[in-house]
C-alpha cells in the first residue's frame, strides 16, 4: 500500500538490527527452479526470532518472481490489497527456520519493500502489527515470545 511504503521509505538506511538466514526448501518445486540456498532478512527485532511463524518477500524480490513464474502465479496488482496488510500471495516453497527446523511458509506480500533491508521480512505477529494483520489474514502461527509487561 503506498502510505506502508512511504513510511517505510523514511526508514531505509536508519535502522540498527540483525541479519538471520533462512533455508530455501525446495523439495515440492519443479527441478528446473533455480533459488538461492538462503534467504537473509534483516530485523530490527533479533530477540523475536523464536516467534517467527512466516517469512514475506516484496513482490519485485527475484525469489517472488522466479516461484510465481515457475508455478503459473500472478500478482493480481496494487490494487487488490485495497491498503490490506493481510494481503499476500503463498509461493508454494517454505524456509527452515534457523533455530527450531520449523519448516515456515513463503509469501509474496505487498507491505514487504524491496528495496529495504533484504526485501524479505521474518514474519513475528506476536510483536508486529503489520505481521499479526497477515498472519490473521492468512491462518499463521501467533508466537509470543517477549512479555509485553516485562
Amino acid at each position: 500500500p503506498p502510505t506502508v511504503r512511504a513510511l517505510q521509505q523514511g526508514w531505509i538506511g536508519k535502522s540498527e538490527g540483525a541479519r538471520v538466514a533462512f533455508q530455501i526448501d525446495t523439495t515440492n518445486l519443479p527441478a528446473d527452479v533455480t533459488l538461492p540456498e538462503t534467504l537473509e532478512v534483516f530485523t530490527t527485532r533479533p530477540e523475536t526470532v523464536h516467534g517467527v511463524s512466516f517469512v514475506a518477500l516484496s513482490i519485485e524480490h527475484p525469489v517472488s518472481q522466479a516461484l510465481m513464474q515457475a508455478q503459473g502465479l500472478a500478482w493480481p496488482g496494487e490494487e487488490a490489497s485495497g491498503g490490506d496488510d493481510g494481503v499476500g500471495l503463498r509461493l508454494g516453497a517454505s524456509v527452515t527456520h534457523p533455530l527450531t527446523g520449523a519448516k515456515l511458509p513463503l509469501f509474496a506480500a505487498p507491505y514487504v519493500l524491496d528495496g529495504y533491508g533484504e526485501g524479505a521480512v521474518m514474519g513475528v505477529p506476536a510483536h508486529d502489527e503489520r505481521d499479526a494483520a497477515f498472519a490473521a489474514r492468512n491462518q499463521l502461527a501467533v508466537v509470543e515470545v517477549i512479555d509485553a509487561e516485562t
